[in-house]
């Protein structure tokens, strides 16, 4: 199965003699505390099972994303720079690898959340390390990118 990430910020990406390519940014998890069990983690980052999706409907999702995050934006008194500027595709198998896991958290269609982060706010640098180790990760097992302009 393949999950895809939307990339909705500029920090999303890095640029190296004017190629550009996507940053470990993209694979930073929502600081949203869960519970497992003997450990305390930060979990959440947002992935679309691509299960039968077309090119079209991965296309009009990401652009709910952005609807979705400009709403919650206009509701904390915020304005939000969220724009589809693309999408990668990660196999779920190298994902489970790396001892994440991928949890389905519908609406909307197709959502799911991968978790098992250490902790982006570093508790100490090993906790900051592993992050890192993590996000390197991820972005060497990209099986796809789209960027759009």
């Amino acid at each position: 199965e393949i999950v895809i990430r939307f990339l909705t910020r500029k920090e999303d990406f890095a640029s190296i003699d004017g190629t550009e390519y996507v940053a470990v940014h993209a694979f930073y998890p929502v600081l949203q505390e869960c519970e497992i069990p003997d450990k305390k983690v930060v979990c959440g980052l947002s992935v679309t099972r691509k299960i039968n999706l077309s090119y079209d409907q991965i296309l009009e999702l990401g652009h709910d994303v952005i609807e979705s995050k400009h709403k919650t934006a206009l509701a904390q008194n915020r304005t939000s720079k969220a724009q589809l500027r693309g999408w990668v595709e990660i196999n779920v198998r190298d994902i489970l690898a790396l001892g994440l896991t991928i949890e389905k958290d519908e609406p909307p269609q197709n959502h799911a959340n991968i978790q098992r982060w250490p902790s982006p706010v570093p508790r100490s640098t090993k906790d900051q390390k592993e992050l890192s180790v993590l996000q390197d990760k991820l972005l060497d097992k990209i099986t796809a990118t789209l960027f759009l302009k």
